[in-house]
Protein backbone atom coordinates (compact mmCIF):
# COMPACT_ATOMS: atom_id res chain seq x y z
CA UNK A 1 0.00 0.00 0.00
CA UNK A 2 1.45 3.37 -0.95
CA UNK A 3 1.09 6.53 1.15
CA UNK A 4 -1.57 8.10 -1.09
CA UNK A 5 -3.86 5.09 -0.76
CA UNK A 6 -3.10 4.90 2.95
CA UNK A 7 -4.03 8.56 3.45
CA UNK A 8 -7.45 8.12 1.86
CA UNK A 9 -8.33 4.85 3.56
CA UNK A 10 -7.01 5.94 6.96
CA UNK A 11 -8.86 9.25 6.88
CA UNK A 12 -12.05 7.43 5.94
CA UNK A 13 -11.90 5.73 9.34
CA UNK A 14 -12.07 9.08 11.16
CA UNK A 15 -15.43 9.32 12.84
CA UNK A 16 -17.92 11.69 11.18
CA UNK A 17 -19.00 14.67 13.28
CA UNK A 18 -16.32 14.11 15.90
CA UNK A 19 -13.03 15.63 16.88
CA UNK A 20 -11.33 12.97 14.70
CA UNK A 21 -12.71 14.37 11.47
CA UNK A 22 -12.34 18.07 12.32
CA UNK A 23 -9.39 19.03 10.14
CA UNK A 24 -8.69 22.15 12.17
CA UNK A 25 -8.39 20.23 15.45
CA UNK A 26 -4.71 19.34 15.87
CA UNK A 27 -4.82 18.65 19.61
CA UNK A 28 -6.61 15.30 19.26
CA UNK A 29 -4.13 13.70 16.83
CA UNK A 30 -1.14 15.23 18.66
CA UNK A 31 -2.22 13.61 21.92
CA UNK A 32 -2.93 10.37 20.08
CA UNK A 33 0.54 10.41 18.52
CA UNK A 34 2.16 10.90 21.92
CA UNK A 35 0.09 8.08 23.41
CA UNK A 36 0.76 5.58 20.64
CA UNK A 37 4.47 6.30 20.66
CA UNK A 38 4.45 5.59 24.37
CA UNK A 39 2.66 2.29 23.77
CA UNK A 40 5.41 1.20 21.36
CA UNK A 41 8.06 2.18 23.91
CA UNK A 42 6.14 0.34 26.64
CA UNK A 43 5.88 -2.79 24.50
CA UNK A 44 9.61 -2.74 23.79
CA UNK A 45 10.39 -2.14 27.48
CA UNK A 46 8.37 -5.21 28.41
CA UNK A 47 10.22 -7.22 25.74
CA UNK A 48 13.50 -6.32 27.41
CA UNK A 49 12.13 -7.08 30.87
CA UNK A 50 10.15 -10.23 30.15
CA UNK A 51 11.74 -11.82 27.10
CA UNK A 52 15.43 -10.81 27.32
CA UNK A 53 14.94 -8.51 24.33
CA UNK A 54 13.68 -11.27 22.03
CA UNK A 55 10.64 -10.12 20.06
CA UNK A 56 8.19 -13.01 19.97
CA UNK A 57 5.70 -13.47 17.13
CA UNK A 58 2.90 -12.24 19.40
CA UNK A 59 4.90 -9.13 20.38
CA UNK A 60 5.82 -8.53 16.73
CA UNK A 61 2.13 -8.51 15.75
CA UNK A 62 1.33 -6.16 18.62
CA UNK A 63 4.17 -3.77 17.72
CA UNK A 64 3.15 -3.70 14.06
CA UNK A 65 -0.36 -2.65 15.12
CA UNK A 66 0.93 0.03 17.51
CA UNK A 67 3.38 1.40 14.94
CA UNK A 68 0.46 1.51 12.51
CA UNK A 69 -1.43 3.66 15.01
CA UNK A 70 1.54 6.06 15.10
CA UNK A 71 1.31 6.20 11.32
CA UNK A 72 -2.44 6.97 11.52
CA UNK A 73 -1.84 9.97 13.78
CA UNK A 74 1.09 11.25 11.69
CA UNK A 75 -1.19 10.99 8.64
CA UNK A 76 -4.01 12.79 10.46
CA UNK A 77 -1.72 15.64 11.61
CA UNK A 78 -0.25 16.03 8.12
CA UNK A 79 -3.78 16.21 6.65
CA UNK A 80 -4.69 18.85 9.23
CA UNK A 81 -1.82 21.10 8.14
CA UNK A 82 -2.23 20.38 4.40
CA UNK A 83 0.89 18.30 3.91
CA UNK A 84 0.96 15.19 1.73
CA UNK A 85 2.92 12.40 3.38
CA UNK A 86 3.83 11.06 -0.03
CA UNK A 87 5.73 14.34 -0.58
CA UNK A 88 7.67 13.85 2.67
CA UNK A 89 8.79 10.27 2.38
CA UNK A 90 12.09 9.05 1.10
CA UNK A 91 13.37 5.48 1.16
CA UNK A 92 15.35 4.87 4.32
CA UNK A 93 18.98 4.00 4.39
CA UNK A 94 19.96 0.81 6.13
CA UNK A 95 20.74 1.22 9.77
CA UNK A 96 22.45 -0.83 12.40
CA UNK A 97 20.37 0.88 15.08
CA UNK A 98 18.31 -1.44 17.22
CA UNK A 99 14.54 -1.19 17.29
CA UNK A 100 14.95 0.21 20.80
CA UNK A 101 17.12 3.04 19.51
CA UNK A 102 14.65 3.65 16.67
CA UNK A 103 11.79 3.93 19.19
CA UNK A 104 13.79 6.64 20.99
CA UNK A 105 14.42 8.38 17.66
CA UNK A 106 10.67 8.31 17.06
CA UNK A 107 10.12 10.24 20.29
CA UNK A 108 12.60 12.89 19.10
CA UNK A 109 10.68 13.21 15.83
CA UNK A 110 7.43 13.66 17.73
CA UNK A 111 8.99 16.34 19.92
CA UNK A 112 10.03 18.17 16.73
CA UNK A 113 6.51 17.89 15.27
CA UNK A 114 5.03 19.31 18.47
CA UNK A 115 7.50 22.20 18.45
CA UNK A 116 6.72 23.24 14.87
CA UNK A 117 2.97 22.90 15.29
CA UNK A 118 3.22 25.82 17.72
CA UNK A 119 4.48 27.97 14.82
CA UNK A 120 1.99 27.17 12.04
CA UNK A 121 1.90 30.77 10.83
CA UNK A 122 5.67 31.04 10.41
CA UNK A 123 7.04 30.78 6.85
CA UNK A 124 9.52 27.96 7.57
CA UNK A 125 7.04 25.76 9.43
CA UNK A 126 5.69 23.75 6.47
CA UNK A 127 9.19 23.10 5.16
CA UNK A 128 10.32 21.90 8.57
CA UNK A 129 7.21 19.76 9.07
CA UNK A 130 7.74 18.10 5.68
CA UNK A 131 11.31 17.22 6.75
CA UNK A 132 10.21 15.95 10.16
CA UNK A 133 7.31 13.92 8.75
CA UNK A 134 9.83 12.39 6.32
CA UNK A 135 12.14 11.54 9.23
CA UNK A 136 9.22 10.03 11.14
CA UNK A 137 8.11 7.86 8.23
CA UNK A 138 11.71 6.79 7.71
CA UNK A 139 11.93 5.77 11.37
CA UNK A 140 8.64 3.85 11.08
CA UNK A 141 9.98 2.09 7.99
CA UNK A 142 13.23 1.21 9.79
CA UNK A 143 11.31 -0.14 12.80
CA UNK A 144 9.14 -2.21 10.45
CA UNK A 145 12.24 -3.71 8.83
CA UNK A 146 13.55 -4.70 12.27
CA UNK A 147 10.25 -6.57 12.69
CA UNK A 148 10.68 -8.31 9.30
CA UNK A 149 7.88 -6.16 7.95
CA UNK A 150 7.59 -3.07 5.75
CA UNK A 151 5.98 0.35 5.73
CA UNK A 152 3.40 -1.01 3.27
CA UNK A 153 2.49 -3.83 5.70
CA UNK A 154 2.31 -1.42 8.65
CA UNK A 155 -0.13 0.76 6.67
CA UNK A 156 -2.16 -2.19 5.39
CA UNK A 157 -2.54 -3.82 8.81
CA UNK A 158 -3.52 -0.48 10.35
CA UNK A 159 -6.18 0.33 7.76
CA UNK A 160 -7.61 -3.20 7.79
CA UNK A 161 -7.85 -3.12 11.61
CA UNK A 162 -9.59 0.26 11.60
CA UNK A 163 -11.91 -0.58 8.70
CA UNK A 164 -12.93 -3.76 10.52
CA UNK A 165 -13.65 -1.80 13.71
CA UNK A 166 -15.58 0.78 11.72
CA UNK A 167 -17.69 -1.92 10.06
CA UNK A 168 -18.43 -3.49 13.45
CA UNK A 169 -19.14 -0.07 15.04
CA UNK A 170 -16.39 -0.31 17.65
CA UNK A 171 -14.05 2.53 16.73
CA UNK A 172 -15.04 4.20 20.00
CA UNK A 173 -13.73 2.77 23.21
CA UNK A 174 -10.35 1.54 24.26
CA UNK A 175 -8.27 -1.58 24.15
CA UNK A 176 -6.28 -3.09 21.35
CA UNK A 177 -8.57 -6.08 20.84
CA UNK A 178 -11.95 -4.46 20.19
Amino acid sequence: MDLKEYKQRALATALANTVCSDKTNIEYPVLGLIGESGEVAEGLKKTLRDDAGVITDKKRESLIKEIGDIMWYVNRIAWGVDIELSDCYYKPHTTEASIYRLARNNHHNIDDILLWLDFLNEPQTKKNLVRIFGNTIETIEQMSLKLNSSLAEICRVNVEKLEDRQKRGVLHGSGSDR
